[in-house]
């Protein structure tokens, strides 16, 4: 539980501080944070699977799922796709996206 509990922090911080930034940011901020996300959260695997299902997961509402917060949700997806994170956070960003975006993923 600790590490959702950093990565929402995490995820807090980078959608208060960088919602209104360009996707070139968002795919920037991710691939810096990448070795933070697997430090925080359980190490290298454990961390890189926490960081991409977090991310949308920060986004997701029990009341409404995605409506509210779809067009983060799909910036999200596409900056995790130009990033230059590893390929193995790349491939849980697209599963993730894929669970909450479905047919609407555009990364």
């Amino acid at each position: 539980m600790p590490s959702f509990e950093k990565a929402k922090q995490k995820w807090n911080y980078f959608f208060k501080n960088y919602q209104d930034k360009p996707i070139s940011s968002w795919a920037k901020w991710l691939t810096d944070e990448q070795i933070s996300f697997e430090h925080a959260c359980g190490g290298r695997w454990p961390g890189q699977e926490v960081m991409a299902w977090s991310g949308f997961g920060a986004l997701y509402t029990t009341q409404s799922g995605l409506d509210e917060n779809l067009p983060l949700a799909k910036k999200l997806a596409g900056a995790f796709f130009q990033s230059s994170c590893s390929l193995e956070v790349k491939a849980a960003a697209r599963k993730a996206a894929a669970f909450y975006l479905g047919s609407q993923d555009d990364g």
